[in-house]
């Protein structure tokens, strides 16, 4: 929709904003979420990309996912893609995903893919840890009944982006309105909904650790 210029206001994952900001400079980051402390997840501005395996498994390191089976969560996903295609291999000495597991697959989401390790169908998966605690507290798996073998460095929160042609005026009003967020009863409520203490402001180099990783994929 930003791309076909449809729409002027928008929340991207990160690697979806690299990937639209180089294709149209006009996509301009302002803020994002500043996370409150949610089980795995860190408070700050940022989370990081967590394999899990199921408790209980045999899968208590990564040495032992040798030949298992992975679940990422799409192509054009930062921290359920993207991270673990580039950044995992170097930091943990294994080769590329697809010669270390037997069989590498998609989700679709990353509760999804806490789900399916969970109930078995596949032995390992990398998902947002913020996501993966969304679905803890959605009910849908339990923290206790996962492993956690591997963290990412931080990655930046999704960014809040609007198109950087608008009026002055305009941007000003839109970033204050997200950044004050927390200055209001309605505003903390849709705040405590998101398990976020506040709207942080970010800038387009905040984002570059993101870039490292896409140009390390090809």
């Amino acid at each position: 929709a930003l791309m076909g210029k449809w729409v002027d206001v928008a929340v991207l994952g990160p690697e979806a904003y690299v990937i639209a900001r180089k294709q149209d400079p006009t996509i301009e980051v302002f803020g994002t979420y500043s996370r409150l402390k949610n089980g795995i997840q860190d408070a700050g501005p940022g989370y990081k990309s967590v394999l899990i395996t199921k408790k209980g498994s045999k899968f208590a390191d990564v040495a032992s996912l040798k030949g298992a089976v992975l679940a990422l969560v799409d192509p054009a996903s930062t921290s359920g893609g993207l991270v673990p295609e580039v950044v995992f291999p170097k930091s943990a000495g294994t080769p590329a995903l697809k010669s270390y597991f037997s069989k590498v697959v998609y989700s679709g989401g990353h509760d999804l893919s806490a789900i399916s390790v969970a109930e078995g169908k596949v032995d390992a998966a990398f998902v947002a840890s913020h996501r993966f605690m969304e679905t803890v507290n959605a009910g849908k798996v339990k923290q206790d009944d996962f492993n956690y073998l591997w963290y990412s460095p931080l990655i930046p929160q999704d960014p809040f982006v609007y198109r950087n042609t608008l009026c002055d005026d305009l941007k000003t009003k839109i970033a204050n309105t997200f950044l004050t967020v927390d200055q209001n009863e309605d505003g903390k409520k849709y705040l405590a909904n998101v398990k976020s203490e506040k709207v942080v402001k970010m800038s387009d180099a905040d984002y570059n650790i993101v870039r490292d990783a896409a140009a390390g994929a090809k």
